[in-house]
């Protein structure tokens, strides 16, 4: 049975400077959304099932592989977990945002199909940043946003339940996100704890920065040299 949505897209330029290629795709019997980026090795992705609970955690499948190697010990596999997504009014509501800022994207290697199987949104200006947001609508509902500001639909689907989810991406100032230092020391705390100098990071590496902003969730991409 084939997806009701799925797409593969990335920020950036994949000759020159980009993000990490990312997923979201819907279940293919249930209108449930899913989206992960693919250097999270199936490990890690968000969840949002439909009129359910949302959750970030850790996959099924890595539960499995993580108890036949006795190594989770934790009761739960979710990160986060919350039941009413972001409402962005007229039955949308915005289930899960990403943010890459141009500053973030670096030049490393990618495979030979994410030149053509990968929908590639151009970075932002310098000093901003590239927010993906995954939104649902209501059946019948007509999003009345998408005809202002810097709004571009990347991709759009129809879950087997009649909603529309839609990927859509924006452009905002990189100044507005005013945490960073007090994340950049925790996760460089947590990188020396497990025995990794944040200086022997190699900038191809891809930092997920998890956040909640006022209900809002979402990941923001990193480079790993940002933590040096």
């Amino acid at each position: 049975m084939a997806r009701a949505f799925e797409c593969r897209f990335g920020i950036g330029d994949p000759w020159a400077f980009h993000s990490a290629v990312w997923i979201a795709r819907a279940s293919r019997n249930k209108p449930d959304c899913y989206i992960t980026a693919r250097s999270m090795g199936g490990a890690i992705k968000a969840s949002f099932h439909a009129r359910e609970r949302r959750h970030v955690g850790l996959t099924s499948e890595h539960i499995t592989k993580a108890f036949s190697r006795a190594d989770l010990h934790d009761s739960t596999r979710h990160f986060d977990t919350w039941t009413q997504p972001y409402s962005l009014g007229s039955g949308a509501t915005l289930e899960f945002l990403l943010r890459f800022p141009t500053s973030q994207l670096r030049p490393f290697p990618l495979r030979a199909s994410d030149f053509n199987k990968v929908r590639w949104v151009p970075a932002a200006p310098p000093g901003e940043v590239i927010e993906v947001g995954m939104l649902c609508f209501e059946p019948g509902t007509h999003p009345e946003f998408m005809n202002t500001g810097t709004a571009i639909r990347i991709a759009d689907g129809t879950l087997i339940d009649g909603r529309q989810v839609w990927l859509v991406s924006r452009t905002v100032l990189e100044g507005q996100f005013t945490n960073r230092h007090t994340i950049k020391d925790e996760i460089r705390a947590q990188w020396q704890a497990c025995g990794t100098m944040p200086a022997d990071l190699h900038e191809s590496i891809r930092l997920m920065i998890f956040f909640n902003d006022s209900g809002v969730r979402g990941w923001t991409e990193m480079a790993g040299d940002w933590l040096r």
